[in-house]
């Protein structure tokens, strides 16, 4: 199932992963900035999960997609 990324033969690739390439490319997000949980993908097509930090909740009443999810 592609919605919740569980179809067999999917390689996970972790938000420390993710986050640590962004980071040696000069990429550097702090916590806010981190929505994604993780990404799994067969090589041609992906799915992930993110979530929006806790510390935005409050005002993210205001949006359809919350602009730190875009980032």
């Amino acid at each position: 199932l592609w919605e919740t990324g569980q179809e067999s033969g999917l390689k996970e690739i972790t938000k420390e992963f993710i986050y640590s390439h962004f980071a040696s490319r000069g990429l550097n997000y702090g916590a806010t900035f981190q929505p994604l949980k993780w990404i799994r993908t067969n090589g041609e097509r992906c799915v992930a999960a993110y979530h929006l930090a806790d510390s935005l909740l409050d005002g993210a009443s205001g949006y359809s997609l919350h602009p730190s999810l875009l980032d």
